[in-house]
């Protein structure tokens, strides 16, 4: 049995890491066609030494910057504010330029700048900057830092998760556990976030969901939360652990939940995805119906989608399948770095 398993774990990992012969073959349409979009804006005037100078020096202080400048193959990082979240993340943006300098293709000479936050939303830039995510912004979307420093562990216990729980033998019930994280928590508001929502009709609907807090974040009165709420706390749970139950919850924090979309779309699992303006740098070939079910923004609607997916075990079945065949194709290590390469490549055409 065990024999099986790893075999299955090496066939899995192969796929979601093989490498292709180079990046400049078959360049998948929604790749380039994101990219393009991205940077449509900024194709006319291009972007200098200059531009990068300025903004670096206007918005660091108030900013978590990373200026990235390769030159004949060397690797310059500046960083606005030297914070514990910033050299993490600055870190796995490096990690990954170097493994694209490593490869035949290399990468072209470029200077640009990461927003290292969660979110730089409601700031129309005048030259491209990147982020991990967006909304209605003309950011230049980057896979997120998580993925760039590799989930080879997560994708393993996912794995370990399909093998121990297969579709018929997972419970046929929602589990979520997160931060308390997407704005500043008040006793009087508590209850308006999605998050907090999806706790409160797992308190009303016990046997049909298993939602709770981890911990208390962004809050003010956080005593007084958490001895009014206290029933919304738990301890937090293994990914192993949630794959048990066949229906997960996919809701924005700050931003989008980088690593939770991305080991939800490779478990056997389904994903309920809040709709949200909020993107990653692969949302847009996402489909609801194909590789997720949605949920309204204020998800008033989670019960009545999760008796859907009761009612309709074969087609749930599906989504997660279909969700599953999307993660394989392009969120592997392989994808993620071919975007990185063409983004950078395209961005570079800009600079003058």
């Amino acid at each position: 049995m065990y024999l099986y398993f790893y075999a299955i774990m090496y066939f899995f990992l192969s796929c979601c890491f093989s490498y292709a012969e180079s990046f400049e073959q078959a360049s998948p349409f929604w790749m380039v066609k994101q990219i393009q979009e991205d940077l449509s804006s900024f194709y006319k005037k291009g972007v200098s030494k200059q531009d990068l100078d300025s903004f670096m020096n206007e918005r660091g202080s108030s900013l978590q910057l990373a200026r990235f400048s390769i030159q004949k193959g060397e690797i310059q990082v500046l960083l606005s504010k030297k914070t514990g979240c910033a050299l993490v993340r600055s870190s796995s943006i490096k990690v990954a330029l170097d493994q694209l300098l490593a490869r035949e293709e290399g990468l072209p000479d470029v200077d640009f700048i990461v927003c290292l936050e969660d979110s730089l939303d409601g700031q129309e830039l005048d030259l491209p900057v990147f982020v991990f995510a967006k909304t209605a912004s003309n950011a230049i979307l980057l896979p997120d830092f998580e993925v760039l420093a590799g989930h080879d562990h997560l994708l393993q216990e996912v794995l370990k998760g399909n093998y121990r729980y297969p579709w018929n033998r997972k419970k046929q019930k929602m589990i979520w556990r997160g931060a308390m994280t997407g704005g500043d928590f008040t006793c009087q508001n508590f209850l308006s976030y999605p998050r907090s929502k999806a706790i409160y009709y797992s308190l009303l609907f016990p046997s049909l969901i298993n939602a709770r807090f981890v911990g208390l974040n962004q809050c003010t009165e956080c005593d007084q939360i958490r001895s009014t709420y206290s029933d919304y706390f738990a301890s937090s749970l293994s990914v192993f652990t949630h794959m048990q139950c066949k229906y997960q919850l996919l809701i924005d924090g700050n931003s989008c939940a980088y690593s939770r979309a991305y080991w939800q779309l490779f478990s056997n699992c389904v994903t309920f995805k809040q709709e949200s303006p909020a993107v990653q740098w692969y949302y847009a070939d996402l489909k609801p119906y194909v590789h997720y079910i949605p949920l309204q923004n204020d998800l008033s609607d989670l019960v009545e989608k999760l008796q859907w997916a009761k009612d309709h075990d074969r087609e749930a079945l599906q989504i997660s399948r279909q969700a599953q065949e999307f993660a394989k194709e392009h969120l592997s290590k392989e994808s993620v770095l071919q975007y990185v390469y063409l983004l950078l490549k395209e961005y570079a055409a800009l600079q003058r």
